[in-house]
């Protein structure tokens, strides 16, 4: 039904959703508490990585199930999955 009427599954919506809102945070769109959640992976290493120069995020390590499901985690590593000349 969704592929006859082109819509978006809700698994895909929801992806869709969260890379509009690290979008809106990374141009500084959103609220504070959550610009200040997410840094650039550039602004935490200190050597040139190839990750540093195309606006990859940095994604915390995350041993717990239940915080690989929070926004920042689940919503940077969507934002880094995206293509680089969507960035």
């Amino acid at each position: 039904m969704f592929s006859d009427l082109k819509w978006m599954s809700f698994l895909e919506r929801v992806i869709y959703m969260k890379a509009i809102q690290i979008f809106k945070t990374i141009r500084g769109d959103a609220p504070e508490y959550l610009r200040s959640s997410f840094t650039f992976a550039s602004h935490k290493h200190a050597r040139l990585l190839r990750s540093s120069s195309n606006f990859q995020l940095y994604t915390p390590k995350s041993h717990l199930e239940i915080y690989r499901n929070t926004f920042v985690c689940s919503g940077s590593s969507v934002w880094n999955s995206l293509p680089s000349y969507i960035h």
